[in-house]
């Protein structure tokens, strides 16, 4: 049963979701280097070559669908940055897929709505960093609800069950879904009693079964910072306080004023008591308020639960402007991702001279560097990348502590990472190709 009809005034009309997605998509092909080269992508990729084989993160094992395409270009050999190219346009696909199945499989205008605004909006740094799987855990969610709001209870299952191995946090989100269906009575129980059970065993298999070390060392964090209490105003002051995330903010505070102001106190005490914990759970796993990119991902969480609290309410249709203000929210949007751009275009051509003058470097470095480098793990992976597509194989690490490779610095005369030591990996690849040479400490600032 649907609890909004796809035919009213704000989704009645025309194509402009499709040109929303057109949109989406010649920004995907525009910026397609600076959205695989940046922490966790260089490292897929260096992966996808070096093994020739999917690689699982993290027992994340549907993610892996989106190494098919650039796995294939790899085996075919064409050049690195189509291959690069190919693996920017899987994100896409992988959204745009699934927002067909809504729009034009299930005929749910509303939920294709909802992926497109939760893909856009609150987007900026993300739409770079864009390896996250809670993003695709979103989307899933959007096809989920569909289902179970068009009744196909087989259909819906077999996603609750797809849901539980993408990412753990959509289990906060799942439950606040699931306790606002209640409410709204807009999907029937007994599809909601079976998907609840379904999600709640595939979350138990995979955490018993399959535990990895990234879920089980975050788990350990919250509980020991629970535990002990140690929480403080952070993710709060860094969601209202800061002008990276004025869409999430502004989304989250006037869905709210909406509710309180056409009383719909249960709605409003819900919405407000998941703020609340899903702040709380990012404060107590000590997310780092200097990454940007990482904090919009987890704050597209409550901007998703709020557009869908909107829409579940109906209140939307009691705005009058919602259609002009939407229109203008999407243009600042892509205004916002155009401005963003050029810190990883500027981090680009920093790490292609970096991996020139210092190949083969155990590098330590000063505060400027830091804010370049976000994270130095990356540093061998990305820097062999970008140096490959402007021209010779070169590689560089940053170490906080470069003594701790001394012994790997006497011993490896191709590549040195803090995955482990790749002294040869398949020379047949035909991408990156490093002359032996004997790595040397030195300082960058």
């Amino acid at each position: 049963m649907k609890f909004i009809n796809s035919k009213t005034s704000l989704f009645r009309s025309s194509n402009s979701d499709l040109l929303l997605l057109l949109c989406y998509f010649l920004f995907t092909c525009f910026f397609y280097i600076e959205r695989t080269s940046f922490l966790d992508n260089p490292f897929t990729i260096f992966k996808l070559i070096n093994d020739e084989s999917l690689f699982v993160n993290a027992s994340r094992y549907p993610a892996a669908v989106l190494q098919i395409l650039p796995l294939l270009a790899i085996k075919f050999g064409v050049p690195l940055k189509l291959v690069l190219f190919v693996h920017s346009l899987s994100y896409f696909l992988f959204h745009a897929v699934i927002f067909c199945l809504i729009r034009y499989g299930l005929k749910d205008k509303v939920m294709s709505w909802l992926l497109l605004l939760t893909l856009t909006l609150p987007v900026a740094y993300t739409f770079f960093w864009n390896n996250n799987e809670l993003f695709l855990g979103l989307t899933t969610l959007c096809l989920w609800l569909a289902l179970m709001r068009e009744g196909k209870l087989v259909g819906s299952i077999i996603v609750a069950i797809i849901l539980a191995w993408i990412h753990p946090l959509l289990a906060v989100i799942v439950l606040f879904l699931m306790v606002l269906s209640v409410l709204t009575k807009d999907i029937n129980k007994t599809t909601l009693l079976y998907n609840l059970l379904a999600y709640s065993i595939s979350y138990f298999m995979k955490s018993k079964f399959f535990p990895n070390y990234y879920d089980t060392g975050k788990r350990e964090l919250l509980m020991k910072n629970l535990t002990q209490f140690e929480i403080s105003s952070g993710s709060f002051l860094d969601l209202l306080g800061s002008t990276s995330y004025w869409p999430i903010a502004l989304c989250c505070i006037v869905v709210l004023g909406v509710l309180l102001y056409c009383r719909h106190w249960l709605y409003a005490v819900l919405l407000t008591g998941f703020y609340t914990c899903f702040l709380l759970l990012t404060e107590l796993t000590e997310v780092d308020p200097s990454y940007v990119f990482y904090n919009e991902g987890n704050y597209r969480v409550l901007f998703f639960v709020a557009v869908y609290t909107l829409l579940v309410s109906r209140l939307y249709e009691k705005i009058g402007w919602i259609r002009i203000a939407l229109a203008i929210l999407i243009i600042i949007a892509f205004i916002r991702i155009g401005l963003s751009s050029t810190f990883y275009s500027d981090r680009i051509t920093w790490y292609q001279e970096v991996a020139r003058t210092h190949d083969r470097k155990v590098l330590s470095y000063g505060n400027q560097t830091k804010q370049k480098l976000i994270q130095s793990w990356a540093s061998p992976f990305e820097s062999m990348l970008l140096s490959t597509i402007s021209g010779e194989s070169k590689t560089t690490i940053f170490s906080d502590d470069p003594s701790s490779l001394a012994e790997e610095m006497k011993s490896n005369q191709q590549m040195i990472t803090t995955h482990g030591k790749f002294l040869i990996y398949n020379p047949s690849n035909g991408y990156f190709r490093l002359a032996d040479k004997n790595y040397s400490a030195g300082h960058i600032e």
